[in-house]
């Protein structure tokens, strides 16, 4: 199952290999900057599964599911998405943590995903 994802990911999931027109060297080179790059967003997406943050980053397996929603690669690319919007909207969310003081404890719960996040990077 692991090798289906990888294609799906090179093909379908934005790298379009085909649609570059290199070939030789530059190709190559592509292809390994691709899998240093897919390499790092699979290790951060396995961490993340393994400290149990990857829910707050990537939505969870449905029961019904065989298969998780997103791969370890897509649970990584999220997550550095996720710690960029979070430092992009930091200000606006404090102000929305002070107008609903109930949601406190969902926002305590997330920056400790975050710390999670950021130690397995």
């Amino acid at each position: 199952m692991g090798i289906e994802e990888m294609f799906r990911d090179y093909k379908s999931g934005g790298d379009n290999l085909e649609g570059t027109g290199l070939q030789d060297q530059r190709l190559m080179a592509l292809i390994l900057l691709i899998a240093l790059a897919y390499t790092s967003a699979i290790i951060q997406g396995t961490a993340l599964q393994v400290k149990g943050s990857k829910n707050y980053v990537s939505p969870p397996k449905e029961p019904k599911r065989k298969y998780p929603r997103r791969s370890s690669f897509g649970s990584g690319i999220d997550s550095q998405q996720w710690l960029s919007n979070l430092e992009k909207y930091a200000q606006q969310v404090e102000q929305l943590m002070t107008l609903t003081p109930n949601k406190r404890l969902f926002y305590q719960r997330g920056m400790k995903a975050v710390a999670r996040i950021l130690s397995s990077s």
